[in-house]
C-alpha cells in the first residue's frame, strides 16, 4: 500500500497510553493512520483490530461508519513494521466535522442525552443507535468529542459516520490482564459514556428503535477474520460479549 504525503501529526496522551497519529493520502484519498497505545519500545495492535472489528459490525446493521482497513506499514520515527489502523476521510469537499462537544460548550453534564436530543433533535434516531451499538460493542470512549455532526457551508447537513472504537472489545485490557478473570466478569465490568457509567443504564434513554436484524454468526464471522491478531482466551472473550449483549437486544426487541 503506498500512501503519498505521509505527515505524522501527534503521539497523542491518553488515559490509556500513547497513539501516534498520521496522515497522508491513498489514490488521492485523505486517510488517518493510528497505532495502538505505545508500550515501552512497541504499540499494542489492540486497538486497532478492535477498530476494523467494530466498524465491520456497525456496518452489518446498515448503520454509517467511518472506513476502517488493517496495514503494516513503517512509521516516520520508526524503524520497524507496525500494525496500524487506516480511517478513510468520509468529509466532502466544504465539508467540516463539528464535535457534539463544540455545540454545547460548557454545559452541565446532568439530564446531558436530553440536553443534546434538545440541539439536534432530528438526529435523536442517530444517537439511540449510537448508543446500541457502543452497548454491543462495549465501547468505553464515547467522549464528547467522539461522535460529530458534519456542516456545509454554515450549515449542520447530518450526522457525522460513527468513529473512533479504539477502545471498546476490551481493547485496552492487554492479554496478560484479561487472564486474570472469566469472560462473565469482563462483560459484567459495564465502563460507559457520555450519558451513563454503565451501557445498561444507558441503553434505557433510548427511544422505539429497531436494528435489522443480523445474525450471531455474522458477528461472530467478523471476529474470526482478525483471529491471527488475537490469543484465544480474548476471542473466547469478546464472543460472549457480544453473544450476551446481543441476546440482550433481542429481549429488550432492539433486533
Amino acid at each position: 500500500m503506498t500512501i503519498n504525503n505521509l505527515r505524522e501529526l501527534s503521539l497523542t496522551s491518553t488515559s490509556k497510553g500513547m497513539l501516534y497519529k498520521c496522515i497522508g493520502n491513498i489514490n488521492g484519498k485523505k486517510v488517518f493512520i493510528k497505532t495502538g497505545t505505545k508500550l515501552k519500545n512497541k504499540f499494542s495492535i489492540l486497538e486497532p483490530v478492535s477498530e476494523v472489528i467494530a466498524s465491520e459490525i456497525i456496518k452489518k446493521f446498515n448503520i454509517e461508519c467511518a472506513v476502517n482497513t488493517l496495514s503494516e506499514m513503517k512509521l516516520p520515527s520508526f524503524n520497524k513494521e507496525v500494525l496500524v489502523n487506516i480511517s478513510e476521510n468520509f468529509l466532502k469537499d466544504n465539508e467540516s466535522l463539528m464535535s457534539i462537544r463544540s455545540i454545547l460548550g460548557n454545559i452541565s453534564r446532568e439530564n446531558l442525552y436530553d440536553k443534546v436530543i434538545a440541539i439536534i433533535p432530528s438526529f435523536k434516531i442517530d444517537i439511540d443507535r449510537m448508543i446500541i451499538m457502543d452497548f454491543l460493542i462495549n465501547n468505553i470512549d464515547r467522549h464528547l468529542r467522539n461522535f460529530s455532526v458534519v456542516n456545509k457551508d454554515g450549515n449542520i447537513i447530518k450526522f457525522a459516520p460513527l468513529y473512533d472504537h479504539g477502545l471498546c472489545l476490551y481493547a485496552d485490557i492487554q492479554d496478560f490482564e484479561l487472564e486474570q478473570d472469566d469472560k462473565e466478569t469482563w462483560e459484567m465490568i459495564d465502563e460507559c459514556k457520555p450519558f451513563c457509567e454503565s451501557h445498561y443504564k444507558q441503553l434505557e434513554l433510548i427511544g422505539d428503535v429497531k436494528l435489522p436484524k443480523v445474525s450471531l454468526k455474522e458477528l461472530f464471522d467478523i471476529v474470526d477474520k482478525y483471529k491471527e491478531h488475537l490469543s484465544e482466551f480474548r476471542i473466547e472473550c469478546i464472543k460472549y460479549l457480544l453473544e450476551t449483549r446481543y441476546n440482550y437486544l433481542i429481549e429488550k426487541e432492539i433486533l
